[in-house]
């Protein structure tokens, strides 16, 4: 494994809800509510409705619920069907410069949260370890200046919110994080370089 995937890895299983400042926390609960904000107001866009359409051929009596709705599906199809509502309306936070919406990776968080049943605590915190690796893959190496797009941040990002979530074990972890690296971005040496410098 990569040394970079490594770092991420060891420090996302470490980070507790205890290493949160209250400043932190509440603006995680701030990006949330202003991400479900947005979502709740894009609720008859077009888009959004096809997005629901799709997501609702996958039910699942356990899985995570569409927002505004008590219908549950796939946690991944939640993700996706939420992600499109929050940004719909394109009123979530931002990284100027070319470093996208770190609260996108708030549908996903929610929606895996929701499907292992975590606690306050567990959501939280791993929205601050996805935010944190997300503005590290930006601070290391800006993707628009390779030609690349930033929802690379956010893949990964969202696969280490998901294992933090389902308490994946160091190996697993570092494999999820690949997964994302790999199937995010196609430029191979692109990849290494900007893994590189934000480790």
């Amino acid at each position: 494994m990569d040394a970079s995937i490594e770092k991420i890895s060891q420090y996302v299983r470490a980070l507790s809800f205890d290493d949160l400042s209250e400043k932190c926390i509440q603006a995680c609960k701030s990006r949330t509510i202003d991400s479900i904000g947005c979502a709740l107001g894009s609720v008859g866009a077009e888009p959004v409705s096809v997005a629901r359409s799709l997501a609702l051929r996958a039910p699942v009596i356990k899985g995570s619920c569409l927002i505004g709705s008590a219908q549950r599906v796939l946690p991944e199809m939640a993700a996706f069907s939420n992600g499109v509502m929050i940004r719909y309306l394109d009123g979530n936070d931002t990284f100027p410069g070319g470093g996208g919406h770190p609260s996108d990776v708030i549908a996903p968080t929610l929606a895996m949260a929701q499907y292992v049943k975590a606690d306050g605590k567990a959501l939280l915190t791993a929205m601050v370890a996805a935010y944190e690796i997300y503005q590290a893959f930006f601070r290391g190496g800006i993707m628009r200046d390779k030609g690349l797009d930033h929802v690379f941040y956010t893949a990964v990002a969202s696969a280490v919110a998901a294992g933090k979530l389902l308490n994946l074990n160091d190996h697993k972890m570092k494999n999820a994080i690949s997964l994302a690296v790999m199937s995010t971005v196609t430029d191979h040496d692109g990849v290494l370089s900007v893994i590189g410098h934000a480790s």
